[in-house]
């Protein structure tokens, strides 16, 4: 459970970077939202140990929202399980955040520009998400944008339990006018799990992104009559989808959103009772961790 993957980078051809959050600051254990919040937004290096279920919940855009504004953050769930009523957003150029065993149950999908579960943007960077679980995101489940640059998720589960025609997980760039992201939204996904998405899984722009040796399976009852599109390279973008499994998926390497521009290798996969396309294309990039 080390950081690894693009957090722990700087930027597409820079250095490495030492992903540590809080550091060596003794730790805030909080059991309110309020000091959540509070703690999140201060300037100081803080390790904070989330103890119980806290937030009350969110619709659309009005409810609790974890704003995480400034660097230098380590915020866990204490015990298994932990839940956190209210989405995450990090933001302001915020960076060095690692963000631990949280689960985020969202109300259910639809097309409204919703809060996601958790939202990456403002040019923060060097985000590790490890160990936590997104559900039924109102408009996505966990999205990285605007300018937002080496991000790494490790172990998460992004999935779907209600069934809807909006059921889109993992977007990177949200628009592909968006000159704030070229050069950026570089993320790794490794070791994860998707459950029964309909798209975005993830959809890409901009970044050179790494999907490899996670899970993708599909479940009819939740995805019938939907299109259901798996990994999906489109504007300016580069993916090397790298040795997943991929079982009961309709279309698991989508290549509809290239415009052109996307590059999607695939490398070592593995296909179980999947339909549609499971063939790359082009040469995408060698990952320099």
């Amino acid at each position: 459970c080390q950081p690894i993957g693009w957090a722990t980078r700087e930027g597409r051809t820079g250095g490495e970077f030492n992903v540590t959050g809080g550091g060596n600051a003794v730790p805030d254990t909080v059991r309110t939202f309020s000091d959540l919040q509070k703690y999140a937004k201060d300037s100081s290096p803080r390790i904070i140990y989330i103890d119980g279920t806290l937030g009350d919940g969110w619709s659309g855009t009005s409810g609790s929202r974890l704003n995480i504004t400034a660097s230098n953050k380590t915020i866990i769930g204490l015990k298994p399980g932990t839940l956190l009523k209210a989405p995450i957003h990090i933001t302001n150029k915020a960076s060095n955040i690692i963000v631990r065993n949280i689960v985020i149950q969202g109300p259910g999908s639809n097309a409204d520009q919703a809060w996601d579960n958790l939202t990456i943007e403002g040019e923060a960077k060097n985000i590790w998400i490890d160990h936590c679980e997104f559900w039924d995101g109102q408009d996505g489940n966990a999205d990285v944008v605007k300018g937002a640059d080496n991000v790494t998720f490790t172990w998460c589960i992004f999935g779907y339990k209600k069934k809807s025609t909006h059921n889109l997980s993992n977007l990177i760039g949200s628009s592909d006018n968006e000159p704030v992201s070229e050069g950026k939204l570089n993320v790794t996904y490794m070791f994860n799990w998707w459950q029964a998405a309909n798209q975005r899984k993830p959809r890409c722009r901009y970044g050179n992104v790494h999907v490899v040796n996670n899970l993708l399976t599909g479940d009819a009852s939740i995805t019938n009559g939907t299109d259901v599109l798996g990994v999906s390279a489109g504007h300016m973008c580069t993916v090397r989808t790298e040795r997943n499994v991929f079982i009961n998926e309709s279309n698991p390497i989508y290549t509809g959103n290239a415009n052109g521009t996307g590059v999607n290798e695939t490398i070592d996969n593995i296909f179980t009772n999947c339909s549609g396309n499971t063939k790359g294309t082009g040469t995408s990039f060698t990952p320099p961790y």
